[in-house]
């Protein structure tokens, strides 16, 4: 009978007896000898909950160093690990919901001897921790060379990538800012200085956060639109210690590299103060000397953040750019037309000089424990000076169509002010919040440019007409800005929040322009020409109401927005004494959807309505005949452009393996879009005018994986793209398309061994294809890649090879211009001194002579080949000395 009974019991009430095991879980890993790598049998393993500290249970290793826990709740605990002569780790991990097993992997325990008296414990840590909204990397599992720098830390880490141009993006998604302990040092937003000129050994933590958009201006108020930036957490043991370097290095053929950076943060104070100069181009960074011309640049400048007292903050920035450039290019075009197809050649030389000078303040003050009010300037000086002389031609089957020169000189100086005030409350009902900013802008510049050419057409082989430009053009530009937001949140339900906002923009644009022909007689630009002359102001005011929903809890979070932007646009040209004003309304809707599947899987959907009103340079009436054969003249009928943008993305991380996945896909459909309409005469002569067209739309596809190998330092990363869009044209007055359709993939690997080898191998393929429906679908298609690798060898006596080489290939351009160049560079370096604080090295740039700077540009009536002239081979000596290293 009581057998029975138990089997009836067993049969009838499965289901919760199933439920009971289904949640819990399971925790198993590996012991061993960091040194040997021989695993540690029967060490002991305290499993206590994070809480209270109180055991859960205690299990020891097997014969191979293996343990498992099993059917543990889901929450969070610590294991306390030891072993007799080891040091005593401590363990934080948490077992999620659904995670049926929790595989630690293999945890190393370092030797200390037999000295119980002094038992040391460490804390070991998950490499990567994931929250709602963020990504934390903990520095320590990314190991660096010596005297490394946060952008040599960035490459170490899985998912995030660094193109040629400094831009930095993580999963697919854009790193919008830079912080040092929540705190933006040169205003956050210039990554390249912080990423070059800290020291990798500082940071403790890389956290990549995404947050909401401040409001600022009317057609940019969208609040749920988000932005990824990076928070860089400094040390404990590095707080309070100047660190920094100090480079100086010499070359052939004169060339230079000077670099100077000096850090102290504080937890309530942070200072920077930078000056570098060099005239290669960044190459002491960078290992490679660029092929985007030739440069010769000094900066510098001081960022300071302090807490001065509980209450108030302040930050003060100043930076300063002054750079000279050489522009030298060989460009062939293929140009296309309804009428008339024919190619053009170019040989250019373009000098310049740019100075900009830029200073900014900000007071935040807390009233009291609920309000708060902050204040902000900025103000800008700039001035450049141009000067520019091309040769060029144009034929039609083998039958020139034109030729001709031009030689001008531009001088530029633009000064600006901006800055706004802004006001917070918060109120005792949790949630309730009221916003008041406040902003302005004026600035003032001025152009004169002097331009000089002469051009021949050839209507038929027999007939010959010259034209020449002789001309002096002067601009005032004036611009002034006034903008004012109040904005509301309201809570509604326990996770449901409702922020109404007004918001008023008041802008006027001035541009006046008087061109000025030269005067035989008197030897002076003297004779102004009322034809190349306008003085034209455009004045938009708007009108902007917002209602906006957001719900958030624990996994999920989304926003819902309506908006109404009326814009009442007004165009006065005082020159032709002619007026016109249009009142536009644009409907703006806007919304979110954030959800977390468990801490390491993410997905966000978005959607988001922009409106892009046209420059003053784009309505102002007026040719510019600064280039003879692309005649540039305003639309002031311009309306503004609406763009729809559709985002997904999708995220798994393995926080112990570093394993990570990411998948996006964007689109953005035009309404109104801004184009350049070209109409082409029989000479070969283009006159562009800006024009409203509706049919644009472009969409992206990208798939990231990152592959742990066998170390977590080690890894394959592999990126596959697809880009497709089309893109109205206006031609001849006929309107058409270009199609464009770019497929491309990459690998990279990250491998090191011990400290004696590292390396990053990476190689990239691209295709792409062009299609224009004005020549009868006529297709372009071309291919590229290349390969890239950068190895740094350690070998006694602390000394460092390193090695960085680039192959490129491509077809299907110009005749000549399909080249395939291998650039090598090397260096080796002596670290000095007893805490490596000095560093000797010789640099080798190019040292097979095959650097070349050749690219393609497509355009709605062209396609383009340009060779620039780039450095040529070089050798540096330089000799660092790097502060902070005794700490």
């Amino acid at each position: 009978m009581k057998q029975l009974i138990i089997t009836l019991f067993i049969a009838l009430f499965p289901l919760p007896i199933f439920a009971q095991t289904s949640h819990r879980g399971q925790i198993k890993g590996q012991i061993n000898d960091s040194d040997t790598q021989l695993s540690l049998s029967a060490a002991t393993v305290n499993c206590l909950r994070s809480k209270d500290s109180s055991r859960v249970t205690l299990t020891f290793t097997d014969k191979n160093g293996f343990f498992h826990i099993d059917s543990l709740p889901f929450d969070d605990y610590t294991l306390y690990i030891s072993y007799l002569g080891y040091k005593s780790l401590i363990y934080p991990l948490s077992l999620i919901k659904g995670e049926k097993i929790r595989d630690i992997g293999i945890i190393s325990m370092k030797r200390t001897g037999f000295n119980l008296a002094q038992v040391e414990i460490s804390e070991t840590k998950d490499p990567i921790r994931i929250t709602k909204d963020t990504i934390e990397y903990n520095s320590i599992y990314f190991k660096t060379k010596e005297n490394a720098l946060v952008e040599d830390l960035f490459t170490k880490i899985p998912g995030l990538e660094i193109d040629k141009n400094g831009k930095i993006s993580i999963n697919g998604q854009l790193v919008n800012k830079i912080l040092v302990d929540g705190k933006p040092l040169f205003g956050g937003d210039n990554l390249k200085i912080i990423s070059k000129n800290i020291q990798a050994d500082l940071i403790d933590k890389v956290q990549f956060i995404n947050q909401r958009k401040e409001q600022k201006e009317s057609h940019n108020l969208n609040t749920s639109q988000s932005e990824t930036i990076i928070n860089l957490t400094i040390k404990e043991s590095k707080l309070n210690i100047f660190s920094g370097e100090l480079t100086t290095g010499y070359g052939t053929s004169n060339r230079f590299a000077v670099k100077s950076s000096l850090s102290r943060f504080r937890s309530r104070q942070q200072l920077m103060l930078l000056g570098n100069g060099d005239n290669i181009n960044g190459a002491m960074d960078s290992k490679s000397i660029a092929n985007t011309g030739m440069q010769r640049n000094w900066n510098g400048g001081i960022s300071y953040n302090e807490e001065i007292n509980k209450k108030m903050t302040i930050s003060a920035n100043y930076i300063m750019n002054n750079g000279v450039g050489l522009d030298q290019r060989n460009s062939v075009r293929e140009n296309f037309t309804t009428d008339l197809d024919f190619h053009s050649t170019q040989e250019s030389d373009n000098r310049r000089t740019d100075s900009n000078n830029d200073y900014s303040i900000q007071l935040e003050y807390k009233l009291d424990s609920f309000q708060s009010i902050s204040f902000n300037n900025q103000f800008s000086i700039s001035r450049s000076t141009n000067f520019f002389k091309s040769n060029y031609e144009s034929t039609k089957d083998q039958l020139q169509l034109n030729s001709g020169n031009t030689n001008s000189i531009n001088n530029s100086s633009f000064n600006s002010v901006s800055g706004g005030l802004r006001y917070d409350k918060r109120f005792l009902k949790k949630g309730r919040q009221l916003s008041i900013i406040l902003s302005y802008g004026k600035g003032n510049g001025m152009e004169t440019a002097v331009n000089k050419s002469d051009n021949k057409y050839f209507p038929t082989s027999l007939e010959l007409i010259k034209d020449s430009i002789n001309q002096k053009t002067v601009r005032d530009i004036h611009n002034n800005k006034l903008f004012i937001l109040l904005s509301l949140t309201e809570p509604i339900t326990k996770n449901g929040f409702l922020t109404l906002s007004l918001a008023e923009d008041h802008t006027k644009n001035s541009s006046n322009k008087v061109a000025y022909n030269f005067n035989n007689l008197t030897k002076l630009y003297d004779i102004e020409s009322d034809s190349l002359s306008s003085n034209f102001n455009n004045s938009p005011i708007q009108h902007y109401a917002k209602a906006n929903w957001l719900f958030q809890k624990e996994k999920l979070d989304y926003s819902i927005s309506v908006a109404s932007l009326l814009t009442k646009m007004t165009n006065n040209n005082l020159s032709t004494n002619s007026y016109s004003s249009t009142m536009i309304h644009v409907f703006l809707p806007d919304a979110n959807f954030n959800y977390s599947f468990r801490s390491n899987k993410r997905l966000r959907f978005s959607y988001i309505k922009t409106a892009e009103f046209p420059e003053i340079s784009q309505l102002q009436p007026v040719p510019d005949m600064s280039d003879p054969l692309h005649i540039k003249i305003g639309n002031p009928t311009l309306k503004p452009m609406t763009v729809h943008m559709f985002s997904f993305l999708y995220n798994k991380f393995n926080t112990r393996s570093l394993c990570n996945f990411t998948i996006s896909i964007g689109s953005r459909f035009m309404k109104n879009q801004i184009i350049n309409a070209s109409e082409f005469d029989s000479l070969g002569r283009e006159i562009i005018r800006p024009f409203n067209i509706n049919g644009g739309y472009m969409a992206n596809l990208d798939i990231g994986t990152s592959l742990p190998l066998k170390v977590r330092q080690d890894f394959l990363t592999f990126n596959t793209s697809a880009i497709i869009g089309q893109t109205p044209t206006f031609l001849n007055g006929k309107s058409g398309f270009r199609n464009d359709i770019t497929l491309a993939q990459s690998i990279r690997l990250n491998y090191s061994y011990k400290k004696i080898f590292d390396c990053i191998v990476a190689g990239n393929i691209s295709f792409n294809m062009v299609q224009y429906s004005d020549q009868g679908m006529n297709i372009q298609k071309y291919l590229n890649g290349g390969f890239t690798y950068t190895g740094n060898i350690n070998i006694p006596y602390n000394i460092i090879i390193n090695t960085n080489f680039y192959y490129g290939w491509a077809t299907g351009r110009t005749e000549g211009y399909n080249v395939n160049p291998f650039i090598l560079n090397a260096s080796i370096s002596k670290n000095l001194f007893s805490h490596k604080q000095g560093q000797l090295k010789l640099q080798a740039f190019d040292l097979l002579k095959q650097n070349v700077g050749i690219k393609r540009n497509v355009q709605d009536t062209y396609i383009e080949d340009i060779r620039t002239k780039v450095l040529e081979q070089c050798f540096l000596i330089s000799f660092s000395y790097f502060l902070g290293k005794r700490n």
